[in-house]
């Protein structure tokens, strides 16, 4: 791993695909604050990780974010990265996937929930028959530029429909405010966000929203709220 984060000091750019776990290299990819262009493939994303500095020219300090981004990358269960790398003055091709060997040392946390609120939900969701509904976590990206939206759930039809929900529920007032602020900017219709209705103990102003669809649960979000939701799209 040390190796391979040594040659990506002089990466100007990275390319790597996705078909799961994007919340945990999300995660990542923010920390090491690398710019992104993000496509849709017909399964998973293709995202190219670029920089200020790489617009201009080659620069280390930049390359070590990417470094620095790679260990990230490695806990993803399906990847595959190509780094455009510096090699005295002539550029080569840096290629890796899950099968290439190296572990991270990173923590792993891809597959547990934010919350008892979304593994509750979660597992009765699957528990129930006859919706014409299933449900996966985490299984798509919106793109608003400068950062990502990724919904808690994305739910499938039998006829082809698809949906997506965001549960917002018990955090600080801060951390609610910062929320609401950035789901006010995804404009895809297909997104439903469910709050809380004890959010407006922290009086939380849900007023850019208005032109979303909204659930408001009490507690437990029941599985027969959010199928009359998705039903009614």
């Amino acid at each position: 791993l040390a190796l391979a984060q040594a040659l990506l000091y002089r990466t100007t750019e990275m390319t790597i695909t996705l078909k799961s776990d994007y919340k945990i290299v999300w995660k990542y990819i923010k920390l090491a604050r690398l710019i992104h262009e993000i496509d849709k493939l017909d399964e998973g994303y293709r995202i190219r990780l670029t920089g200020p500095a790489s617009v201009f020219r080659y620069t280390q300090r930049y390359g070590i974010r990417m470094a620095l981004f790679l260990p990230g990358l490695l806990l993803a269960k399906e990847f595959t990265m190509e780094a455009v790398v510096n090699i005295h003055d002539q550029e080569r091709i840096f290629r890796l996937d899950e099968q290439c060997g190296l572990h991270s040392h990173y923590a792993e946390t891809s597959g547990e929930f934010d919350s008892s609120l979304e593994e509750t939900f979660y597992e009765s969701f699957r528990s129930r028959e006859n919706t014409g509904w299933s449900i996966q976590r985490e299984a798509d990206l919106i793109d608003l530029g400068d950062t990502v939206v990724i919904p808690d759930f994305t739910f499938m039809h039998e006829d082809g429909r698809k949906a997506m929900l965001e549960i917002v529920g018990f955090w600080t007032p801060e951390y609610i405010e910062k929320k609401l602020k950035k789901l006010s900017r995804v404009h895809d219709t297909n997104l439903i966000i469910a709050l809380s209705n004890s959010l407006n103990c922290a009086r939380v102003d849900v007023a850019n929203l208005q032109d979303k669809k909204l659930l408001f649960f009490k507690g437990v979000l029941k599985v027969k709220d959010v199928v009359e939701c998705l039903e009614s799209r």
